[in-house]
Formats: structure tokens, sequence, C-alpha cells
């Protein structure tokens, strides 16, 4: 067990290396995405007090509330030289191709970090159970996956219990750069709340389920390793085939 304790807090050492990749992934894909596919949802307005020089940001205006009133009454309190500078924001299209494309290069970072370390571990345990030297464990790499992910789950549990009072004002947003590896699904999830008392509890515990993944990633690992079985090696073979 204590072998086990300690492949699983090095693989929450790698889990943290894997959300600090993501964060810089996440952000690169939606700089590119954001400027591909956007369009003009509304504009900011600026205008000059009578009697002052510099202008100052009066109010955002969106397409979308239908037609600007506010304009007029901030003429009728005497600011002038009224600007609009537009405000844009990815297309439908984009957001779903940045969801996807995020979510897909995620999970790929995610596996290739924590796999071949655990791939290693169930083929080293093949000969030592087949000398005899230690009990067969064929779920090994689902028990340090699990260890690896109780510090997410503590912090999950934390915020289901503090969500009506200590933590109210948290922003849910955080949720997607600490948990990075499932940015796309907690994305998802968040559904547009900022704060994590308009959050429902449901959400947060599915949230915290999104990290089930990496003790899944890490028994198939163990077991592939445990088997021999090198799906490098396979890939390899097949292409050398054709």
């Amino acid at each position: 067990m204590k072998e086990i304790i300690g492949l699983g807090a090095k693989t929450f050492g790698k889990l943290v290396l894997v959300n600090v990749l993501c964060v810089f992934l996440v952000l690169s894909i939606s700089v590119i995405i954001s400027n591909t596919f956007k369009e003009n949802i509304g504009y900011m307005v600026y205008g000059v007090q009578e009697g002052e020089e510099e202008p100052e940001h009066l109010y955002n205006y969106y397409f979308k509330n239908g037609e600007d009133t506010e304009k007029a009454k901030f003429e009728a309190e005497g600011y002038t030289e009224l600007s609009e500078h537009p405000i844009t924001a990815s297309t439908e299209t984009g957001n779903k191709l940045f969801l996807t494309i995020s979510g897909l290069f995620c999970f790929a970072i995610l596996a290739v970090i924590l796999y071949p370390a655990v791939w290693k571990e169930g083929s080293k345990d093949r000969n030592l159970v087949h000398f005899g030297h230690i009990a067969e464990d064929k779920f090994k790499g689902l028990k340090v996956g699990a260890i690896a992910i109780i510090p997410a789950f503590l912090f999950f549990a934390f915020f289901i219990a503090t969500k009506g009072s200590l933590t109210a004002d948290f922003p849910v947003v955080w949720f997607k750069f600490l948990n990075s590896n499932a940015y796309s699904l907690i994305n998802l999830l968040q559904n547009g709340v900022v704060h994590l008392r308009d959050l429902p509890v449901l959400n947060l515990v599915l949230m915290a389920l999104t990290q089930i993944t990496v003790p899944i990633i890490c028994y198939l690992a163990y077991l592939l390793g445990y088997k021999e079985i090198s799906i490098s090696d396979k890939l390899v073979y097949k292409k050398k085939e054709v």
C-alpha cells in the first residue's frame, strides 16, 4: 500500500503539471479562435462631460437588447462627443470549436503525461508476479489514479460545504483553470454562472467527477503494461505493414 500511495503522490504531481500546461494551451487556443471566429455584438460608449477634457466610459450597449435608449439620456445630462467602440465576441461556431479542440488537446496532454510511467509500473509488476515476489493486483493503476485525485475531491468537497457562506462569492471561472485538464467539460457545467453561490450543488459534484478520467487512464495504462501491450508499437507496426 505504501508503494501505491507513493505512486499516487507522483501521479498527483504530474497532474499539477498537466493543469499548468492545459492553462497555457487553452489560453492560446482561445486567442486563435476568438481572432478567427468573431462578430460584433455591441459597442462601448464614451463621452465628455461639459467642462471636462478627458472622455469617460459611460455604458456598454449590446445589440441583443434592442434599441439603444441610453445615449439620449447622457446627451440630456450634458455629455458631448459621444463615441462608439465595438465590442466583439467569438461566434457560436467559434465557441464550439474552442471547446472541442481544447477538450481533445487537454485530454491528450493528460494521457501522454500520465500513461507512460503507469504502463512501465504494470510491465515491471508482471515480472515480479511471475517470479512470486509480489501478489497480482490488476487494480493497482486504478488505486494509483484514485489517490492522485484525492486533493481535487477534497477541493470540491470544501466548496460544496461552504458555497452558501464562506465561498459564496468565489468566481466559478477558477474551477476551469485549477482543473484545466477538464476545462471544456467544466465550462459546460458552469453554464455562464459567475459566483459559486449561484451554481447548483449537482453541477459542482459533476465538476468533481470530471477528474475520474485520471484513474481510468491509470487503470488502462497499468493493465496494458501488465499484459505487455504497447499501443505505440502496434501503431508503428501497422504503419510499416501499410
